[in-house]
């Protein structure tokens, strides 16, 4: 059986605009790129998620969503489906 790693993970709540989220990101990038022997993730408001990606785009950093509906669409007021994230290239919910 293989060790387990330790996952550290941020969930913003409504917290930080993109633009906020942009600068937290950048002093945060620096920090984690040498903390081994765990992973690394950020799970930003939905409206962030798309950024987060593309600014953490090659870093050990993941980016998750914080909610996700389990249906791939319908008429479900606020919710997020499966292919709206897959879309725009989070790594988990």
């Amino acid at each position: 059986m293989s060790e387990r790693i330790p996952l550290i993970a941020g969930n913003w709540k409504m917290y930080k605009t993109v633009a906020q989220a942009e600068e937290f990101v950048q002093s945060l990038l620096p920090r984690v790129s040498t903390a081994d022997g765990v992973d690394v993730a950020i799970c930003p408001s939905f409206l962030a998620l798309e950024a987060m990606v593309d600014s953490t785009r090659g870093s050990r950093v993941q980016v998750f969503a914080q909610n996700m509906h389990s249906a791939s669409e319908g008429a479900f007021t606020g919710e997020l489906a499966p292919p709206m994230l897959i879309e725009v290239g989070v790594h988990g919910v």
